[in-house]
């Protein structure tokens, strides 16, 4: 595709008198923008911090990041951090602005347009199926209701302790071999081997009630 050259602007948020209009390497595998130290000095743009840096031949540096500028490019302008260079580097334009302007690159001119799919203004992609506060709101108004499993669980203990306390005789208390209860599910009374109390509380426990009271 060859090299594409756009003049750009570049304003000091915090002095906006402090602006300078240059020429800019448009570089998709550039990450930030990228300005000689000649340019920040006439900016005066405060140094914020150190990163390493890796260039395309895997050679790694300190650099020192300064902020804030605002960049205008094709009608388009952000706010953005700049990555120092050497006085005479050639100043570069990477992703991340591009990104953010919603800019892209015709490779048939050689030029940066605005998106075509947002002519008007940048549009800025969010990957979420709706807006966070919207599924906030949903969650907060939508009532989860019991499982039927779990419904069934509760009976089944409700119903087993109920007509332990309230319906079976002392007498057929103290024939209660043992209880034994796993998780949510109580286990079949021990009353005689294959009951049919002991069955059916292996189907349906809630149904012990009704059997209890049929045994009294």
């Amino acid at each position: 595709m060859g090299k594409v050259v756009e003049k750009i602007k570049v304003i000091n948020v915090f002095e906006p008198e402090r602006e300078i209009e240059l020429e800019a390497v448009i570089d998709t595998g550039a990450t930030m923008l990228v300005l000689p130290q000649d340019v920040i000095d006439k900016l005066n743009l405060r140094k914020m911090r150190e990163v390493k840096v890796r260039y395309a031949n895997n050679k790694t540096e300190i650099k020192s990041i300064y902020g804030v500028v605002t960049v205008e490019m094709c009608g388009r302008a952000g706010e953005f951090n700049v990555l120092a260079e050497p006085e005479g580097a050639q100043p570069l334009v990477g992703q991340i602005i591009l990104e953010q302007l919603d800019l892209i690159v015709d490779p048939s001119t050689r030029k940066v347009i605005p998106n075509p799919r947002s002519p008007d203004m940048p549009m800025v992609e969010v990957l979420m199926a709706t807006s966070p506060n919207s599924m906030y709101a949903v969650r907060s108004r939508a009532f989860k209701p019991f499982r039927a499993s779990h419904t069934r669980k509760i009976l089944g203990v409700i119903c087993l302790w109920v007509a332990l306390i309230f319906i079976v005789p002392r007498s057929r208390l103290r024939s209660l071999r043992s209880l034994r209860i796993t998780g949510a599910y109580p286990t079949p009374l021990s009353l005689r081997p294959n009951s049919s109390l002991r069955s059916e509380l292996r189907i349906c426990p809630e149904r012990c009630l009704k059997l209890l009271l049929l045994r009294r």
